[in-house]
């Protein structure tokens, strides 16, 4: 299954954009119950030092970094599950997993013509000796 990069990263960065807003909201609109309830969600620990107050540019600059940086994230990662998850790769995405077409004279007879040998890193386990 292919991700698309741009959905992704689109919905990731509205999301945050609306939870940033609606936490803001709280924190500006109601502040004393807002300090209670997250107090009491963080087990006990009292965030009222932690609150500031929030201004119209500290608030468009929060938007402009969480917004865009929770998609750069998402586009991210959606872009390395689709590389990690390819079927038909350039080249193999592991080093011990190499295909050597021109070699085909080495293959077992059941291979399928239209698919080159694959060799793996086969590491024979070492039994112990027990007394």
């Amino acid at each position: 299954m292919k991700l698309s990069v741009r959905a992704a990263a689109l919905a990731a960065g509205r999301i945050a954009i609306v939870v940033y807003a609606l936490s803001t909201a709280f924190c500006v609109f109601v502040p004393e119950p807002t300090v209670a309830n997250v107090t009491t969600v963080f087990q006990h620990s009292d965030v009222s030092g932690l609150y500031r107050q929030t201004t119209w540019g500290s608030f468009i600059a929060s938007l402009l970094g969480w917004g865009p940086g929770t998609a750069v994230v998402a586009g991210a990662t959606a872009w390395l599950y689709n590389r990690l998850a390819r079927k038909d790769a350039e080249g193999p995405v592991f080093p011990a997993e190499k295909t050597f077409p021109a070699h085909r004279k080495n293959c077992t007879s059941n291979d399928d013509a239209n698919n080159p040998c694959v060799l793996s890193l086969n590491v024979p386990s070492q039994k112990r000796e027990t007394r």
